[in-house]
C-alpha cells in the first residue's frame, strides 16, 4: 500500500511548497499594493502572519495525508523556503518602487538613514535583521502544522479502527 501512496506523496511535496510560495508572494503584492496607494507604512503586519498561517497549514495537510509528522515537518520546511524566497521576490520587484514613491523601506516603512541603492531595499530583510522575527514565528507555524496533522491522522486512524471493531 505504501508504493501506491508514494506517487502522490511527491506530487503534495513540491506541490505545496509551491503554492504556499505563490499565495505568499501573491499576499505580498496585494498588501503592497494596497497600502501604497494608501502611502500606510510598510507590510510587515502581513509577511509575519499571512505566511505562518499558509505554512501551518501546508505542514497540517501534508502531515494528516500522508500520516507523518516527518513529511509534515519536511513539506513545511520546504515551504518555508519557498515562503523566504517568495517574500525576496516581492521585495524584489516592489520594494524599488516604495524606495522611490515614498523613500521607505516596503516591509516597514521606515526612511534610509543614508542613501539607498536597490540592492539596499531588496536585502532590506536581512540588513535590519527582520528574517529572524519571520523566522521566530514561522518556524512554530511548520512544528504545529506538522503535529496538528500527524495527530488527526492518528486520530482519524483509530476512529476507523474503533468503527471496523464496532461492526
Amino acid at each position: 500500500m505504501e508504493t501506491d501512496r508514494s506517487p502522490s506523496l511527491l506530487k503534495m511535496a513540491v506541490i505545496l511548497p509551491l503554492a504556499g510560495g505563490i499565495i505568499v508572494a501573491a499576499a505580498v503584492a496585494i498588501a503592497s499594493r494596497l497600502q501604497l496607494s494608501e502611502g500606510r507604512p510598510g507590510v510587515l503586519m502581513v509577511t509575519v502572519p499571512v505566511p505562518a498561517l499558509v505554512l501551518l497549514l501546508v505542514a497540517l495537510a501534508a502531515a494528516c495525508r500522508a500520516r507523518s509528522f516527518r513529511f509534515g515537518l519536511l513539506t513545511g520546511l520546504w515551504a518555508l523556503l519557498a515562503s523566504f524566497v517568495a517574500l525576496l521576490a516581492a521585495l524584489a520587484v516592489e520594494g524599488p518602487v516604495w524606495m522611490a514613491r515614498y523613500g521607505v523601506f516596503m516591509l516597514d516603512g521606515d526612511p534610509p538613514r543614508n542613501s539607498a541603492s536597490t540592492v539596499d531595499v531588496v536585502m532590506d530583510l536581512f540588513s535590519t535583521g527582520m528574517w529572524s522575527g519571520h523566522l521566530f514565528l514561522w518556524v512554530p507555524a511548520v512544528l504545529i502544522g506538522a503535529g496538528l496533522g500527524a495527530w488527526i491522522a492518528g486520530r482519524m486512524s483509530s476512529l476507523g479502527q474503533a468503527r471496523q471493531l464496532a461492526a
